[in-house]
C-alpha cells in the first residue's frame, strides 16, 4: 500500500482524492488511482518484490485531445518532440 505520506501531500497540494484497488497476488500491494472530482489523473503503487533493484521513479503522460496538434504547439513554442 502506498504510505499515507504521498497520499496526504497530494491531496493537500493538489485537491486530489484516491482510490486504491488490490493488485494481482503475484504483485502484491496496492495500486493507488488519483481523482479529481470524477476525472482519474493519476496513480502510483509501490514497488514490489519482483522488481528488486528497480529505483523509485515516476513516469508521467499526459493526454490530449489531438496529437498532432499538441505536438505543433510544443514545437512553436520551442519545445522538442
Amino acid at each position: 500500500m502506498i504510505k499515507t505520506g504521498p497520499k496526504s501531500f497530494y491531496t493537500q497540494l493538489f485537491g486530489w482524492s484516491f482510490e486504491d484497488h488490490p493488485l494481482p497476488p503475484e504483485m502484491g500491494g496496492t495500486y493507488t488511482m488519483w481523482r479529481l472530482g470524477d476525472k482519474e489523473v493519476g496513480a502510483c503503487y509501490q514497488l514490489g518484490p519482483q522488481m528488486e533493484g528497480v529505483p523509485p521513479h515516476w513516469m508521467p503522460y499526459v493526454a490530449v485531445e489531438n496529437c498532432d496538434a499538441s505536438t505543433a504547439k510544443v514545437t512553436e513554442l520551442g519545445g522538442r518532440c
